[in-house]
């Protein structure tokens, strides 16, 4: 995670271009949230605790790995859905033991079962100026906030290391300055090396007053990640060069790999004489060529060699869970970094923020608007016979699309993923009446205070916690071959034409030289071919689908997963094999249909759109709109169900510098604005009268909507503006 959410410098702010006035305001005519509480009632309609009776008790056993790469607890398969909560100082650091309880409280009502929790070193050293002079009230804090979760049947997602700086006193003005550069030390520095193993024991194998146990051998433990975004190549990549300091160590590294200074000339195009006298010259970090593709093998054997100390010392404190690394970047050489361990974790964004301050930047645009990249590189960097984890993804919080973030909970419903996180500095909060700190204001991934991916996250609890979205049968197998054949991969990862079969059917990657079996039952067995290009800026891998990618033989594909599929690759549609999921890409439209839960995004439903049981008859603006049953029936008999209609939201006074919304002047401050809605939508279905009742953010419910019968079922017309209590996206359906 590379996001610098500080000040950025008065340069920054001077360079805007000119404008008028105090910028752009694009929330003329909407709402102002009046929500205050944002605690979940207990017992309300978005209490999900009843929906996950498991959670009861707490946790009471530790989670593994199956022989065939799954969390279970116990002999139970088991997906997560997971809250991130980073809790760093500007956010007003680890709650007190009150707050604690109320977070616990809520995070299980919101339909959480995982929290993760990072940057723990960096939180704890906070104005320190020693080393390991951790802050004695935070420590405590912290916690107990873990034994808190653990009351309320969460488990934990830890890293090991998330900073540069990890516990190293004296670094100011903040945690996050450059100085130590611990990542990239960990590979080959002896005294880094050693502070990461004293961090580990002096943070997670010291006893938890609150549990009586360790961190390490608490069974609410459910994975330890070992560095966060550690990768040499996506290290490289940030700086955009290989790091100089690993120099003397790839020299002597090259020495034994050409023992024959003519071989290293031959390959180098450089005289053998500077692997001994230095001036070694390096290829670009984004540069494909066979000295770039020795300098990716060192990364390999680093990547290794790291791996293999950081889990023998863990296990030798005793710690047995699960373990992960190379957490980001998806290309085949981070793959088969990933595949050191039995869980492989990734990382994926799309139009990623980077800061808070005036100028500030990201694209606003729609992740259909790139064919849902960020989904299908996912799903290719599943490797087969190994759990699988989305650790950190979002469409942060200025993109008008936001809503959109739906879309990975409900593919990894449909590929069966472990756990997925969006993430967040707090994933809920409690109130909107914070009084200093960072929480005055909506701001990229402050999730908790983001009414519309706050309403994202309450369907994804349904669609892929509670299963919802059934997962594929149908099975497309990625083969990587190793050595030359592999070569465009390592540096690009797989290509845009093998990963859209994760818009249609469950996808995973299987390393071909590991001497592992293909899946017996895969439709899809593809494989990379190096020779094949696309005219692009790089070279891409093509896939071999029936007799040679082409369009229609995708069509035939997706037919074969199943003989009704409406896929269309060439007009940008792709039904999911279980017939649960259709995505329209030149539409910017996804239509989700199952037997408890109905939902589109949508820009524009032209004359409407059909899902089942609910119909969108009209609609004034783009929003995403879900119907659920929240009861044990399917949704044609449900007798309570769950309606969701969210639009966008702004901070009040938030500015740009244009209506296209892509740099900001001010970030504004709470209360949120609201994007306005009048919709006409039909539920169906004539047993028992219908009635809609609009509800806060905490589950309070307030206005009756207007309802009317019709020969099908009910009419129900939403005008948000005409809402008593305020604009908001939940409303709860029932049947009397």
């Amino acid at each position: 995670m590379k996001r610098n959410l500080m000040a950025v410098s008065a340069a920054a702010l001077l360079s805007l271009p000119a404008y008028g006035g105090d910028g752009v305001a694009l929330d003329n005519g909407w709402l102002t949230m009046r929500d205050v509480n944002l605690e979940i009632k207990a017992g309300s309609p978005l209490d999900f605790s009843l929906q996950f009776p498991e959670q009861e008790g707490g946790v009471k056993q530790a989670v593994s790995i199956s022989p065939e790469g799954r969390f279970q607890i116990g002999a139970r398969e088991q997906r997560f859905m997971c809250a991130p909560m980073v809790f760093g100082m500007p956010y007003g650091g680890y709650p007190d033991k009150t707050q604690a309880e109320r977070y616990a409280a809520q995070l299980k009502r919101a339909g959480y079962n995982l929290v993760r929790l990072m940057y723990i070193e960096a939180n704890l050293m906070h104005n320190s100026g020693e080393d390991f002079d951790y802050d004695a009230e935070q420590l405590e804090r912290l916690h107990y906030f873990l034994a808190a979760l653990k009351r309320e049947g969460i488990y934990w997602m830890l890293d090991a290391q998330s900073s540069e700086n990890g516990s190293l006193g004296g670094v100011f003005p903040h945690r996050w300055v450059k100085k130590h550069n611990l990542l990239v030390r960990l590979y080959y520095d002896p005294a880094a090396q050693q502070h990461w193993r004293d961090q580990v024991e002096k943070l997670f194998a010291r006893v938890n007053p609150h549990t009586g146990k360790s961190i390490l051998a608490d069974e609410a433990l459910f994975g330890m990640i070992l560095v966060n975004e550690g990768g040499l190549q996506f290290l490289s990549h940030v700086r955009r060069k290989v790091p100089d300091e690993l120099m003397p160590h790839l020299q002597q590294w090259l020495k034994k790999r050409y023992p024959k200074g003519a071989d290293f000339e031959k390959v180098w195009k450089q005289s053998p004489a500077v692997l001994e006298q230095g001036g070694l010259k390096l290829p670009s970090h984004s540069e494909r060529s066979p000295q770039m593709d020795d300098v990716l093998a060192f990364f390999l054997e680093l990547h290794s060699n790291t791996a293999q100390w950081m889990q023998a010392h863990l296990r030798k404190l005793g710690y047995k869970g699960p373990l992960t690394s190379f957490n980001n970047n998806p290309t085949s050489l981070n793959m088969r970094s990933r595949a050191l361990f039995n869980w492989a974790d990734m990382h994926i964004y799309h139009d990623e923020a980077f800061g808070k301050e005036p100028g500030a930047k990201m694209h606003n645009d729609s992740a259909f608007d790139k064919n849902l990249q960020h989904i299908t590189t996912l799903a290719v960097n599943r490797l087969a016979g190994r759990a699988y984890t989305i650790s950190e993804y979002g469409q942060p919080f200025w993109n008008e699309w936001r809503r959109e973030a739906i879309l990975v909970p409900s593919y990894a419903a449909m590929q069966n993923w472990d756990a997925v996180c969006q993430h967040a500095s707090t994933a809920v909060d409690l109130t909107y009446a914070h009084s200093k700190g960072w929480k005055q204001s909506i701001h990229p991934y402050a999730v908790g205070l983001d009414p519309v991916l706050r309403a994202g996250e309450t369907l994804a609890a349904l669609l892929y916690r509670r299963g919802d979205i059934k997962a594929a049968s149908a099975v497309a197998e990625i083969t990587l071959p190793g050595g030359k054949e592999e070569s465009s991969a390592r540096y690009w990862g797989i290509g845009r034409e093998v990963e859209r079969n994760a818009l249609v059917m469950r996808t995973q990657t299987r390393l071909g030289d590991d001497g592992s079996k293909p899946h017996p039952a895969a439709l899809a067995k593809l494989s990379v071919n190096a020779e094949s290009k696309v005219g692009r800026k790089v070279d891409q891998l093509l896939a071999k689908i029936g007799i040679g990618g082409e369009q229609d033989e995708f069509d035939k594909l997706a037919k074969q997963s199943a003989p009704d599929n409406r896929t269309q690759a060439a007009a940008g549609v792709f039904q999911s094999s279980t017939g649960q999921l259709l995505a329209k890409m030149k539409q910017r439209q996804f239509e989700i249909r199952t037997p408890k839960t109905e939902a589109a995004l949508f820009e524009d439903v032209g004359k409407g759109l059909s899902l089942g049981t609910l119909q969108i008859k009209s609609s004034d603006a783009p929003a995403l709109v879900s119907l659920s049953a929240l009861d044990a029936a399917n949704l044609d008999k449900s007798k309570k169900m769950l309606l969701i209609v969210a639009t966008d939201a702004l901070n009040t006074g938030m500015r740009f510098t244009s209506a296209k919304r892509q740099e900001l002047v001010r970030l504004g401050s709470l209360p949120a604005r609201i994007k306005p809605i009048a919709a006409r939508l039909e539920i169906g279905g004539k047993n028992g009268r219908l009635q809609v009742q609009a509800m806060r953010q905490n589950g309070e419910l307030t206005d009756m909507l207007p309802v009317q019968e019709t020969a099908s079922g009910w009419l129900v017309d939403l005008d948000m503006a005409k809402l008593s209590s305020g604009p908001g996206f939940y409303f709860l359906v029932t049947r009397n």
